[in-house]
């Protein structure tokens, strides 16, 4: 009978386990076999394909860009140095042009005091040597020192075409050249899956019924054949004294009480095998039934 338990167990923890099952498979029947619009799995596996074929692309990308950063700073900082001694070189000259301007005005301006008009000088003639002169501007603006402007360089912008999503993503109801790889992944997968996690489940409780049958039959088989047994073939041990006398507390004969004992006992045996049969055969019925109910969805999963 510890065999009989444990086997029921058994089928009670399978038919728990299925009854949660069974949402998940009729979700992989609706969506993978009796439609195109897949399941959870088969469509999120959209997004890891996505991210798996755009991995390569996206790592090159930024690798690139980084190079051309470093690249666009190395010549910045070389843009620097190559510009301060050309711009220490700029300031000095146009210091001294700017002392020279100003020494050159200083004269023009004595010579211009220092000339008699009023004595043989025609005055049109001063005007027309000062004539060029005229537009020199009181001063030359200085050169302004800065931080050298890195953020004029131009930037670098990728912008790279994505993967074929059509081919990624729509339902096998495509032409075969852009039919969905993440729809035909998942649901061969999720095929693999429900096909043998049901087949095993199946045979496992075919497995446990029949045993259990076969238990309860071989059972009612000894009952039966013990029932069949002659009386004088029955051992009976009873409490005597040392003489020889049997120790009876009980009414009436010794005799007459085991008999009627044995008597009792054989039908018992006899009901007893009875109800095995009646739930061996039982159980015949209740794995064929059961094997009736699920025949839909085993030819489910293997319908294209």
């Amino acid at each position: 009978m510890p065999f009989c338990a444990v086997c029921l167990c058994i089928i009670v923890v399978i038919i728990f386990v299925v009854y949660l099952y069974i949402p998940l498979f009729q979700q992989y029947i609706a969506g993978c076999v009796n439609s195109s619009a897949g399941t959870f799995v088969s469509n999120n596996l959209y997004s890891v394909a996505f991210n798996y074929v755009t991995m390569q692309g996206n790592s090159a990308s930024v690798m690139a860009e980084q190079r051309f950063q470093q690249k666009r700073s190395d010549y910045c900082q070389n843009a620097v140095r190559e510009t301060q001694g050309r711009w220490t070189q700029l300031a000095a000259e146009a210091e001294a042009l700017l002392s020279d301007e100003a020494e050159a005005r200083r004269l023009l301006e004595t010579t211009r005091k220092c000339l008699d008009r009023r004595r043989g000088v025609d005055s049109g003639l001063i005007d027309m040597l000062f004539q060029k002169y005229a537009r020199i501007p009181a001063s030359i603006p200085s050169f302004h020192s800065s931080v050298f402007n890195c953020s004029a360089l131009p930037s670098c912008s990728i912008a790279c075409a994505t993967p074929n999503q059509p081919f990624l993503a729509e339902s096998r109801s495509c032409p075969p050249l852009t039919s969905s790889k993440s729809f035909a992944t998942g649901c061969t997968a999720e095929w693999f899956l429900h096909g043998n996690l049901v087949v095993y489940a199946v045979a496992l409780v075919v497995w446990a019924i029949l045993n259990i049958s076969r238990v309860l039959m071989v059972g009612s088989y000894k009952r039966l054949r013990l029932s069949r047994f002659a009386y004088q073939d029955v051992q009976i041990v009873l409490p005597a004294t040392k003489k020889g006398e049997i120790v009876w507390n009980g009414n009436g004969d010794v005799h007459t009480e085991v008999m009627r004992r044995l008597e009792r006992k054989d039908k018992q045996q006899k009901r007893e095998a009875h109800i095995f049969n009646t739930l061996a055969l039982l159980l015949q019925i209740v794995w064929i039934a059961f094997l009736a109910a699920v025949a839909p969805f085993l030819s489910g999963i293997y319908v294209d």
